[in-house]
């Protein structure tokens, strides 16, 4: 009897629960917007941060995994650029 409550919880959850893809394009434009704010806010460069929020956008719809990495070494990228200057 547990095991088929749990199958109807899990069953449920599937329903309801959106796709990994769709979480990661959420997490990936969340995290970009705030590092937009924060290069205008304290006036960076936004040229090397835009450049890198284009590919990794542009990336992420061949292949979700490959777009976070670009996303993630992008930004990296883009924070040491603004670092040095």
């Amino acid at each position: 009897m547990k095991e088929k409550k749990c199958a109807d919880l899990w069953a449920i959850f599937q329903l309801f629960a959106p796709p990994v893809e769709t979480v990661a394009f959420l997490a990936l434009l969340f995290f970009g917007l705030v590092n937009l704010y924060v290069f205008h806010r304290f006036k960076k460069p936004l040229l090397p941060l835009l450049v890198a929020l284009f590919l990794s956008f542009s990336v992420f719809f061949l292949n979700s995994v490959l777009g976070l990495l670009f996303f993630l070494v992008g930004q990296t990228l883009a924070f040491y650029a603004a670092g040095k200057r």
